[in-house]
């Protein structure tokens, strides 16, 4: 009987097809300069920063986040008006054009960090998971830097396209 061979290569095969997407996801879209500042002890919230890059050809929109230690992560976008600071909720999500990029960075859009566990320490690092419609979840490392840090290491050309 080749049953049992049958079996193995049938759960190997449905082991790649769950891995390819993950693959797909990653060469697609392209993560750099993840971080965020140190936050002072009981403070509740921090705000992290990225540069999204779309490898595709079609647009991807970050839809959403999530990382350890928060209780729930939303993106915002810091504005000012008539001489004010704002802040607000960004619904619907942020696209990425097809072989374009988006920096998230101080004074304009970045992930807000909710209800931290514990303050966020320099030089820490953090699992923060990326959901980008249509390529789903992408996870990297966020590192923890220095609270005087104004922008990432590579972060300070802001290139907004929207």
């Amino acid at each position: 009987m080749h049953h049992p061979s049958i079996i193995r290569l049938s759960a190997l095969l449905f082991i790649t097809c769950l891995a390819a997407p993950l693959t797909a996801a990653e060469n697609t879209i392209q993560l750099d300069d993840v971080w965020a500042r140190a936050t002072a002890p009981g403070s509740p919230n921090g705000a992290g920063y990225l540069v999204i890059t779309n490898h595709s050809e079609q647009t991807q929109t970050l839809t959403g986040a999530s990382m350890d230690g928060t209780e729930r992560v939303e993106i915002h976008l810091s504005s000012e008006q008539d001489g004010m600071a704002r802040m607000e909720r960004v619904r619907g999500g942020i696209p990425v054009a097809p072989h374009d990029s988006v920096t998230l960075a101080p004074k304009g859009y970045h992930l807000m960090l909710l209800n931290l566990d514990k303050p966020l320490v320099a030089g820490d690092e953090h699992s923060l998971t990326l959901t980008l419609e249509p390529a789903g979840d992408i996870t990297t490392t966020l590192e923890v830097r220095p609270h005087d840090s104004d922008a990432g290491g590579s972060g300070t050309d802001h290139h907004h396209h929207h």
